[in-house]
């Protein structure tokens, strides 16, 4: 009877910490086992790359363009009006850093998936070496919306080539494209 008693007053008095330190708590449990870290961004080197933390974090899921290539200026400037000097969330993928010792991740402004964004804007094609994850829905719809409103990357070729390719067979498992000419030149 009195083993029964100090174990009640042992778990009220857990339940009673636990109450009034559940702020912290939880904050240490988030730390703890969350996939994602958050830090100002303090430059954007190029429309996938910014240093947050004093750290380089690579863009997950995209590619943009290098320095000198069309729309490397309008993806970087993207970003900078994005993302410079804000808060933000790193939400990791599969690997945390790559060859270069970059950290890898998705940026998110509270919701706001800032990389598919720069996909939906027409800054970058969908990069998944490591393989679909959970966010390549998102970012395939990004890219079609991207598509449907003919931006930047997105945008039909004006050229007068552009109407005679065409697409005769995608296999996306042995990684072959094989393209037709309707055209005689």
């Amino acid at each position: 009877m009195k083993s029964t008693k100090y174990v009640i007053i042992l778990v009220i008095l857990i339940l009673a910490i636990i109450a009034f330190n559940y702020g912290y708590i939880n904050g240490w449990v988030e730390k703890t086992f969350a996939n994602y870290e958050t830090g100002v961004v303090q430059r954007v080197v190029d429309g996938d790359t910014v240093k947050i933390n004093n750290k380089s974090v690579r863009l997950l899921g995209i590619n943009c363009p290098e320095k000198g290539e069309k729309y490397y200026s309008e993806a970087k400037t993207f970003l900078e009006n994005k993302i410079l000097n804000k808060t933000v969330e790193i939400h990791f993928g599969k690997e945390k850093t790559d060859l270069y010792n970059r950290t890898l991740g998705y940026i998110f402004i509270g919701s706001e998936n800032i990389n598919a964004e720069i996909v939906q804007n027409g800054f970058a094609n969908l990069y998944f070496p490591e393989g679909k994850d959970q966010y390549y829905p998102q970012f395939a719809e990004a890219w079609q919306n991207c598509i449907k409103n003919n931006l930047n990357y997105c945008k039909s070729s004006e050229s007068v080539c552009a109407k005679c390719v065409y697409l005769n067979t995608l296999d996306i498992k042995n990684q072959e494209a094989i393209f037709g000419n309707n055209c005689s030149f």
